[in-house]
Parts: C-alpha cells; sequence; structure tokens
C-alpha cells in the first residue's frame, strides 16, 4: 500500500492539474463566448436602421403602388411589378419576425443576414427604380395622347366657329335676298 501512497499522489496532482486547465480552459472559452455576444448585440444595433430602411422602403412601395393604381389602372406589368414588390417585402417581414424569435441563433449569423437584407434592399429600390420608369413612360404616353386630344378639340372648335360663320352669312344673305325680293315686288 505504501508503495502505491506515491503514485496515488502523482494521479492526484495530475488529476488537480488538469482540473485546473479544465478550468482555464472553460474560463477563456466563456470570456470568448461573453465577447462574441457583445459583438453580436452590436451587430444587431446595427442591423436595426437597415430594418428602419426596410420600413421607409414598404412606404416607398405603397406610395409607389398608389401612384401606379392611379396612373396605370388595368396596366397587367405594373401589377405584376407590384405583386413581386409586396412578395418580397413579405419575404422581408418573415424573415424579421424570424430574427426576432430566434435572436441567439442569428446572432451567429448576423453578418450573412445583413449582406442579404441590404441585397434584398437594392433589388427592392431597383424595382422600384423600374416601376417609376414605367409609370413616367405611362405618364408620358398619356400626356402625348391629351395633346393630340386638344389639337383635335381645338381643330373642330374651328370648324364649328367657321361653320356659325358660314351659317351668318348665309342668314344675312337670305335676309338680302327677302329684303331685294320685297323691294323688287313693291317696284312691280
Amino acid at each position: 500500500m505504501s508503495d502505491m501512497q506515491p503514485l496515488l499522489e502523482i494521479l492526484k496532482d495530475k488529476a488537480s492539474s488538469d482540473l485546473l486547465d479544465e478550468n482555464s480552459r472553460l474560463r477563456r472559452d466563456l470570456e470568448r463566448e461573453r465577447a462574441e455576444n457583445t459583438k453580436l448585440r452590436s451587430q444587431y444595433q446595427e442591423l436595426l436602421p437597415v430594418v428602419a430602411e426596410r420600413d421607409i422602403l414598404q412606404q416607398q412601395v405603397q406610395i409607389a403602388h398608389e401612384t401606379a393604381a392611379q396612373n396605370l389602372a388595368g396596366q397587367q406589368r405594373v401589377n405584376e411589378q407590384i405583386n413581386l414588390l409586396r412578395e418580397n417585402m413579405a419575404e422581408q417581414e418573415r424573415r424579421f419576425r424570424a430574427f426576432e424569435e430566434r435572436t441567439d441563433k442569428r446572432f451567429r449569423r448576423s453578418e450573412e443576414k445583413l449582406a442579404q437584407t441590404e441585397e434584398d434592399n437594392r433589388e427592392t429600390r431597383r424595382q422600384i427604380e423600374i416601376l417609376r420608369g414605367e409609370v413616367d413612360e405611362v405618364s408620358r404616353v398619356q400626356e402625348t395622347q391629351i395633346r393630340r386630344l386638344g389639337k383635335r378639340v381645338d381643330k373642330m372648335a374651328r370648324k364649328i366657329v367657321r361653320t356659325k360663320i358660314k351659317i351668318r352669312r348665309l342668314k344675312e344673305r337670305v335676309v338680302e335676298y327677302e329684303a331685294r325680293s320685297a323691294s323688287s315686288r313693291g317696284e312691280a
């Protein structure tokens, strides 16, 4: 038994040293996790302006939709663009709700999600610009049609004025003719 005593002491020292090493390693891991958590919280705070920008873009989409509805009623392509924008915004909304529900998991992937959201916002902006261009084009076409219609109306108004003048002249001639007829009958 006494022969085993030094071996037991060595094993005890080794176990104690292993436990201290493990404890140190766990403390380092904990500090690293805390630092990562702080970093992820900071990234979450950075993501909030992107969400605010998404809300602004959503308002712009709503305004674009209202403008398109007023100017382009019945335009299938515009409706398809609006539906695509709605689907895109619904997808962003779904992602944001999932982000709120799984904050801890998403902290680890926040940079990737931020990049995806920025890409979605760029795509949304691009689609809004396309939609604005189409609205502008339709507005230009409508203005051209209105100008043409105005010219036609002006032309018809001029014809009506000329016709009224002709009618007035004819009436004057009839009156003159009747007067001459009456005076020649009076002489006879």
